[in-house]
């Protein structure tokens, strides 16, 4: 993995975009690494409330051009996070931690 780029969001949350292809053949594009407050503790203590924790998005995105429009976007304070739910590596379970779902998802079937 390679980071290729480093900021903060206007708010101060860390974010960089990172090149996996190199270790995961099936990565497609460029990811976006953030770091923001949880909004919601996990169940088993690896995400605490108000503390940092990584949000992956790599779904979905059609080309590296795309990711970089949006991680310029993030960078300017023009989109937020939250309104890139659908982008989310880890689903359901990054929307609970994001507090945008009130229950935790407990299986796989509901993480997506």
């Amino acid at each position: 993995m390679k980071v290729l780029e480093r900021a903060k969001m206007p708010d101060g949350t860390d974010i960089q975009i990172e090149d996996w292809r190199e270790n995961y053949g099936s990565q497609k594009t460029l990811t976006i690494a953030a770091y923001p407050l949880a909004k919601r503790q996990g169940r088993y203590g690896w995400v605490r409330l108000n503390e940092k924790f990584r949000l992956d998005l790599s779904r979905g995105f059609s080309s590296d051009r795309e990711v970089m429009l949006i991680y310029k976007a993030l960078q300017n304070g023009e989109i937020t996070l939250e309104e890139l739910h659908e982008h989310y590596w880890n689903g359901n379970k990054d929307r609970y931690y994001m507090g945008l779902r009130e229950e935790e998802p407990v299986g796989y079937e509901d993480l997506l």
